[in-house]
């Protein structure tokens, strides 16, 4: 079990009056996955989820002709379990005492910011796996982007993948997805696309699609079709794949979700025999989603 101890930190024991000690200089993001994806609550240690179809279309009647009775389907059933993480740090009385820079009395602040981490690094995996499908699949038990979404109330499949990079044309083709997605048994719904997410290297090109009024594909001052749909962008650095690139609903409308069971609680306590201090800190939650609709994107060509 490793503490810090005097050895580990001899310049910051015996050398008064350096110019500068470099610790935690930069800030970290503000929080980010929880601009993407609706934050729930457990009290339990796992979730169960199940998916249910509505009734297809009517059929037409003719004269003395009894109804069609319809039934809904129950799909498969999904358990997602909350899982437990934790870290935590050890210092040596001594070394917290002659510490000349208060560095260890930060430590907490670095503990802090590995709290937060581990929260966007889970949270954006899945937009990460979005096409393989080895961490998180759906009701379909296929990948977050697919050309062939199975239903449950219908031989007929639902396509939310493009495969493309970026650009005027594939964002178009991503929009009028959105406009023809069906429910279960393959009827049209009212799902409205956002926001476009993409990595942090893609933020120019997307400020470029959305922001401007004028087509940034054409030289001729062509209007931006997609200046008036009504899309913000959110770039993030969380997501990795540098080609990949989203465009969610409303949340509440799609169904990425970041389940709370325990939120961070962190713990201190001073070793009888040692004098020596121990921070810890946990946290448990679980990221996922059942449902591919109000999802369509690409992890680009």
């Amino acid at each position: 079990m490793a503490i810090m101890n005097r050895g580990a930190f001899p310049v910051l024991t015996t050398r008064a009056g350096l110019k500068k000690v470099y610790f935690m200089e930069y800030a970290a993001h503000q929080e980010l996955w929880s601009k993407l994806l609706s934050t729930e609550t457990s009290s339990r240690g796992f979730e169960d989820y199940v998916k249910v179809s509505g009734l297809g279309r009517m059929t037409q009647l003719g004269e003395s002709e009894g109804i069609f009775y319809d039934r809904a389907v129950e799909g498969t059933r999904i358990t997602r379990g909350h899982a437990m993480f934790g870290l935590g740090f050890q210092i040596s009385r001594v070394m917290f005492d002659d510490d000349q820079y208060g560095i260890m009395k930060r430590m907490s602040e670095a503990l802090a910011r590995s709290v937060k981490y581990e929260q966007e690094v889970r949270a954006f995996a899945v937009f990460n796996d979005a096409q393989s499908g080895s961490t998180f699949t759906g009701f379909d038990a296929l990948a977050l982007l697919h050309n062939s979404h199975t239903l449950t109330n219908s031989a007929s499949t639902v396509d939310n993948r493009i495969q493309a990079d970026l650009s005027v044309s594939s964002l178009e083709a991503a929009i009028d997805l959105f406009a023809t997605v069906t429910d279960e048994s393959n009827m049209e719904i009212a799902v409205n696309p956002r926001v476009l997410a993409v990595p942090a290297q893609n933020r120019w090109l997307a400020a470029q699609l959305l922001d401007s009024q004028f087509d940034p594909e054409s030289a001729n001052n062509a209007t931006n079709p997609l200046h008036d749909v009504g899309l913000s962008w959110f770039a993030s650095p969380f997501i990795s794949d540098t080609d990949s690139w989203f465009v969610l609903a409303d949340k509440g409308q799609h169904d990425l979700h970041f389940t709370w069971r325990l939120k961070p609680e962190t713990d201190s306590d001073e070793d009888f025999d040692t004098k020596g201090l121990k921070f810890s800190a946990i946290q448990r939650f679980s990221v996922g989603w059942q449902d591919f609709r109000g999802v369509v994107g690409s992890m680009g060509v």
